[in-house]
């Protein structure tokens, strides 16, 4: 156009095409384009109704930075006009603090939520211990513009907890992050050998004990020496104690650990290892029974020949009288 007005360096809009009008038969300039799909005309209107909410969704078919002016026609009446321009899209909460790996009874839970690219008006966390059955909602700090804070109280062992923050940022954007936890205690798991050597053939027997007490709960011990391996499962009585043995086929060095994996309430535990030796049986008690056999052989036959020694003594006897 040859009549463009520029002011403090800016292009000013074109007043024609403030109404819908465009220039040329091109028509480079001017007209509405409120919704990405093309030249409405004249006759375009968002609204009908009064407090009715006007969107205007627009992508730009040029890349780089591009000036657009926002112009705002009054009809009959009066009143107070709210608008927002919103370039921003990719509006989110980021988890800056979050619970571990483990949460353990007792523990207060601090969450802290980043906005990624938008200010925060306000935030609201809400958790649950019943999968959002019941849930409860608190105050949430905002430490800044962007930032998040709150703290959640201990629970108890067995508390599964849900939570969500519920964030709106000055683009009037709603910000939604959720998460979940477990809160458990602590176990400690301990084994120790019965006997430290023991001979092949005989039993490799451990006992040990978990704490918290309580029946039922599967332990899993591992017999290990070079390739052989076992894994036993016993399960611990009333006061957590348990035993469990296991007869290698091989002799050696073995090692023995010890492992429960967790329950709803409680945290897994893993012991260090144990070491045990196992000889191979000595030569007299592996030809003990070939012994004990020909032992026993030479000696019925020594009878025998005292018997019938005798006998044919007697017999001789008897033929001399």
């Amino acid at each position: 156009m040859n009549n463009e007005t520029v002011s403090n360096g800016v292009p000013l809009a074109w007043e024609l095409g403030l109404y819908g009008n465009r220039t040329g038969k091109e028509g480079i300039i001017g007209g509405y384009n409120v919704d990405s799909k093309g030249y409405r005309g004249a006759a375009y209107a968002s609204c009908e109704n009064f407090g009715q909410s006007i969107v205007l969704n627009f992508t730009s078919p040029n890349p780089g930075r591009s000036l657009y002016h926002l112009v705002l026609i009054g009809g009959k009446g009066s009143g107070t006009v709210e608008f927002l321009v919103k370039t921003v899209f990719d509006a989110a909460l980021q988890a800056a603090t979050v619970p571990g790996p483990r949460v353990y009874l007792g523990d207060a839970v601090t969450l802290v939520y980043v906005s990624n690219s938008t200010d925060l008006v306000n935030a609201t966390p809400r958790y649950s211990f019943t999968g959002w059955a019941n849930m409860t909602s608190v105050s949430m700090e905002l430490v800044d513009n962007r930032t998040c804070r709150v703290n959640v109280p201990g629970q108890p062992a067995g508390t599964n907890l849900v939570y969500g923050v519920v964030a709106t940022d000055i683009l009037r954007d709603v910000l939604i992050a959720n998460g979940s936890y477990n809160v458990k205690t602590s176990s400690l798991l301990s084994i120790s050998l019965v006997r430290q050597t023991v001979t092949l053939g005989e039993n490799i027997t451990v006992t040990g004990n978990l704490t918290p007490a309580n029946s039922g709960m599967p332990i899993s011990l591992y017999f290990t020496s070079g390739n052989e391996s076992e894994t036993v499962v016993v399960y611990t009585l009333q006061d957590g104690s348990f035993t469990a043995s296991y007869r290698p086929e091989v002799s050696g060095e073995w090692s023995v650990q010890a492992r429960f994996f967790e329950s709803d309430s409680v945290y897994g535990s893993i012991t260090s290892e144990l070491l045990v030796q196992v000889d191979d049986p000595s030569l007299f008690a592996v030809y003990s029974l070939y012994i004990a056999i020909e032992a026993g052989g030479s000696a019925a036959a020594a009878v025998v020949s005292i018997v019938f020694l005798r006998k044919w003594r007697g017999k001789a006897v008897e033929e001399e009288w």
